[in-house]
């Protein structure tokens, strides 16, 4: 919860424990597999990030990715992805790299939107092209 007044806070907390069962566990720090950071106040600073480190890292070792070469922009400049009227890769397997990429793509990495919408287009018949242009995201990640 925000507010400035922690009265008001723990006036609403209390509220909520009339009408649900539930246990204060402190200020939260994981939600979603997001990591929540918040600035040291006695700075003077008040800021909140959030972060899917852990779950990058999860989906590049799920993919096989997690020693891969980086790569500088989510999708190469000369790339042609055709469309295609028979797949050439596991269709299942790339909906799930879509996925995860979507899952990012909403939560925190809004700077993968243009190429995760374009390989979106090629889930239903997916083909080599597009599996590398899906692990050229996943180095830039």
């Amino acid at each position: 919860m925000f507010s400035e007044q922690i009265t008001k806070i723990e006036d609403i907390k209390e509220k909520l424990g009339k009408i649900f069962k539930m246990k204060d566990l402190g200020e939260a720090r994981w939600i979603l597999q997001m990591k929540i950071e918040r600035s040291d106040m006695r700075l003077g600073l008040r800021t909140i990030s959030i972060s899917q480190e852990q779950y990058v890292e999860e989906i590049l070792e799920h993919h096989g990715m997690a020693n891969c070469n980086p790569a500088r922009t989510p999708m190469g400049n000369d790339i042609q992805l055709l469309v295609l009227n028979e797949a050439e890769v596991d269709i299942t397997e790339y909906q799930r790299c879509i996925g995860s990429l979507m899952y990012l793509m909403i939560c925190t990495r809004p700077n993968i939107a243009y190429s995760v919408g374009v390989l979106s287009r090629h889930v239903s018949c997916p083909g080599k092209a597009h599996m590398q242009a899906v692990k050229w995201v996943f180095r830039y990640l």
